[in-house]
């Protein structure tokens, strides 16, 4: 699947038609489109897979910028532009600046994946759901038809 189709797969998310129609006891109910929840799970997956590119950004970045502050630490204790404690300081705040980043990552990463595994239990709830109410109006309509007939 092309980025550009994913991206119209999220624009029309919102707006998937739904029909009333009558189910077999009777009854109204509302129709989703077959389609429905493949759109639902391609919608996620892109959603998903953006969320950790961004975090994969954002993590790249901090991680160049916090080696860039060591390797410039290092540097300016070896010429000795500076006193010793401000630059272990520096120094400090550049390991402090990587270990954050790498929490950041890790904690977004979970939660990201969590995220998206309750997502697809709920979906996969729902099409079940809908799935056993039809099978359920099904028999109960088979079985009153069977009953008209004899």
């Amino acid at each position: 699947m092309q980025l550009s189709q994913l991206i119209d797969i999220t624009r029309v998310i919102g707006s998937v038609p739904r029909e009333a129609a009558t189910s077999y006891d009777g009854h109204q109910k509302l129709v989703l489109p077959a389609d429905y929840f493949k759109v639902r799970a391609a919608a996620s997956s892109a959603w998903y897979l953006g969320s950790l590119a961004t975090s994969l950004i954002i993590f790249m970045f901090l991680f160049i910028a916090s080696v860039a502050m060591l390797h410039t630490a290092n540097w300016l204790i070896e010429v000795k532009a500076g006193s010793a404690a401000s630059l272990r300081l520096f120094g400090g705040f550049a390991y402090a600046m990587l270990a954050i980043d790498i929490t950041f990552f890790i904690i977004f990463t979970i939660s990201s994946t969590k995220r998206r595994i309750l997502a697809d239990q709920l979906s996969d709830q729902r099409l079940a759901d809908l799935t056993e109410s039809d099978r359920e109006a099904r028999a109960k309509h088979h079985s009153s038809s069977k009953a008209a007939r004899t």
